[in-house]
């Protein structure tokens, strides 16, 4: 349905792993900031193969849903249901993976002890929520407004970026058209690719002020023909934009 002006090609620019990098980031868990910040490593083939001891498709799913439902404080029975399995598996997922992340409920029962203080919580840029509702139920609401709230925030000032670097100067050349929570969608003219492709990824890497400052990694895709073809443009891996050989090689479907 979405489909670039003549002679544009739309583009799709993200954050990578956005929420799960902030969850790591705000709990400050030395695990998740160790893969995150290796970008050889990917964060759900390193928990399958630490949660099940080795990797393999089903692992990698299950770690995948498994610890993004337990960062955000489920229970053993909903999750239970998530993976497909009993009760007491689930369980011993959750055990297992606290267990070897001990800062990640750490997280949660300080994120608890500001709820049950005064009934709000904050996000790292100073934002705050406030709970008038009873406080018991609403931990993982508020753990992942934590998440969603700091990423929300990134990239309105990577939007701000794109349109006041580039945007603003060139002339209907590069237009943001929409943003989608971690992602921004706009189109540039033909003749601008390669180079724009580094100049879009510069205006995108935000820093998200922790006392280690995180810097979310960028992920593109773009297509001339329209937005659900966009692919992934070639010269990027885990976010990092690397050395293209022979760029006559590469064709935006």
């Amino acid at each position: 349905m979405f489909v670039p002006d003549p002679g544009y090609t739309i583009f799709d620019v993200d954050f990578s792993q956005a929420d799960a990098r902030v969850v790591a980031w705000d709990s400050n868990c030395k695990y998740l900031k160790e893969v995150f910040n290796d970008p050889t490593r990917d964060v759900h083939d390193e928990n399958a193969k630490l949660i099940y001891g080795k990797l393999t498709e089903v692992a990698r799913q299950f770690a995948k849903n498994g610890v993004h439902a337990a960062n955000y404080y489920v229970k053993a029975k909903t999750l239970s249901t998530t993976l497909g399995t009993t009760v007491p598996l689930a369980q011993a997922f959750l055990d297992k993976w606290y267990g070897m992340n001990p800062e990640i409920p750490a997280w949660h029962e300080s994120t608890r002890d500001q709820l049950r203080e005064n009934g709000t919580i904050h996000n790292i840029y100073g934002y705050r929520r406030q709970y008038f509702d009873r406080i018991e139920n609403k931990l993982p609401e508020a753990l992942a407004w934590i998440g969603q709230s700091t990423v929300a925030i990134a990239i309105k000032i990577a939007m701000n970026n794109l349109m006041r670097n580039l945007e603003d100067n060139m002339d209907g050349d590069f237009q943001v058209l929409m943003q989608v929570h971690d992602s921004i969608i706009g189109q540039f003219r033909n003749g601008m690719y390669p180079w724009i492709r580094a100049r879009i990824r510069d205006e995108m890497l935000v820093t998200i002020p922790y006392d280690d400052p995180l810097v979310l990694p960028v992920d593109m895709k773009a297509s001339r023909i329209s937005w659900g073809h966009a692919k992934h443009i070639a010269g990027y891996k885990h976010g990092v934009l690397v050395p293209w050989e022979d760029e006559q090689k590469f064709c935006i479907h």
